[in-house]
């Protein structure tokens, strides 16, 4: 006898919620920084913005509401998409698979602690070094991020390091100003790597590399001698 293929009602399955969790990064000469939202519902604890997806949204689209909501960021582009995430009891409320995206903004351009203060957000410095985890401290203070957001943001800090490792130039596009200092190039390369670099074998590589144009430029406000700023090429 032929296989029914009358349509079943979904309401008749158990399904998981599905939602989108932002990764948010920037770079400076202090390392990497993550923005989090303390959460004021259990589990109590920092954590990751998020938003379940709506029926009538892209995903991409939830992660930029994300953003917009939760964060006040209005513009919030180039989004990289990291893998799934979706091991039983990750959310002790409900079974939930969230797909993180991760964002980077460049440090002049990220929002203040008092643009935050509103949005219960704050900025983390993060520390991937150790083997067993990221370490996230707020003004000093140690933090833990709750459900599993410590391995969502692990994961997204290993998709920067291997594009970096491939030369991909368009992560330094997204964390770097028009113009740029090689110290601040180098500084922005030194928080993604996780470690520091030779001064001089690095600028030697970048000026050979054919990427950068030196402006007629120099950086101001300073109280040391004004270096001269660069940009990448157009199609660098």
């Amino acid at each position: 006898m032929a296989r029914s293929t009358a349509a079943v009602p979904q309401d008749e399955f158990d399904h998981p919620y599905v939602t989108v969790d932002l990764v948010t990064l920037t770079a400076d000469d202090e390392g990497l920084h993550l923005l989090v939202l303390e959460r004021d519902e259990e589990p109590l604890g920092w954590a990751l913005p998020g938003a379940f997806v709506q029926m009538d949204e892209d995903v991409t689209e939830t992660a930029s509401r994300v953003a917009r909501e939760k964060l006040g960021l209005q513009q919030v582009t180039d989004l990289i998409a990291l893998r799934p995430f979706g091991t039983q009891g990750r959310d002790p409320r409900r079974r939930v698979i969230t797909l993180p995206h991760l964002a980077l903004r460049q440090a002049a351009d990220s929002p203040s602690a008092r643009a935050l203060a509103p949005f219960a957000a704050s900025w983390a410095r993060i520390d991937t070094s150790a083997d067993d985890g990221v370490v996230c401290t707020i003004e000093g203070t140690e933090v833990e991020l709750v459900f599993d957001h410590e391995q969502i943001v692990r994961e997204a800090v290993r998709e920067l390091r291997r594009r970096v490792q491939l030369d991909d130039p368009m992560i330094y596009r997204r964390l770097l100003p028009d113009t740029f200092t090689l110290r601040h190039l180098q500084a922005v390369h030194e928080a993604l790597i996780g470690q520091p670099v030779n001064r001089d074998s690095f600028r030697r590589r970048v000026l050979m590399s054919g990427r950068l144009d030196q402006t007629d430029e120099r950086e101001t406000d300073v109280d040391h001698r004004p270096a001269n700023l660069y940009r990448w090429r157009e199609h660098a």
